[in-house]
């Protein structure tokens, strides 16, 4: 239906099946990949990307402020933040993949104190 000659293929299509973009390139790098996928979001659906970069900045600001309540030792604190940032439906953006991290290792330190309280 797109007429893929060679898989794999990228798409971006609009909600009506119209593609706007593709490639087959497979030697392209993942940051140009990146790119690419950047220029066409932001120029064929800038509502969208609108939408993307208040998130992101809000990704960048909760991130900052779960390092401070972890430097603080209020893990749990920080747990909350870092969770609204995984949670994002927004997750390309190297402050998610930092968050994802650091609430893994907080929640094994909740997990942890937890045991350490039981005993």
């Amino acid at each position: 239906e797109a007429k893929v000659r060679v898989p794999p293929a990228v798409l971006v299509c609009r909600p009506d099946g119209t593609v706007v973009w593709r490639t087959e390139d497979t030697g392209i790098s993942g940051r140009a990949l990146a790119a690419s996928l950047r220029k066409v979001l932001q120029d064929e659906f800038p509502e969208s990307w609108a939408k993307v970069e208040l998130e992101t900045k809000f990704q960048k600001e909760t991130l900052a402020e779960a390092r401070k309540l972890l430097a603080s030792k209020k893990t749990e604190d920080a747990v909350g933040a870092l969770r609204q940032i995984v949670d994002s439906e927004v997750r390309f953006t190297e402050e998610w993949t930092e968050a994802r991290k650091l609430l893994r290792d907080a929640e094994k330190e909740l997990e942890k104190k937890a045991e350490d309280a039981a005993k």
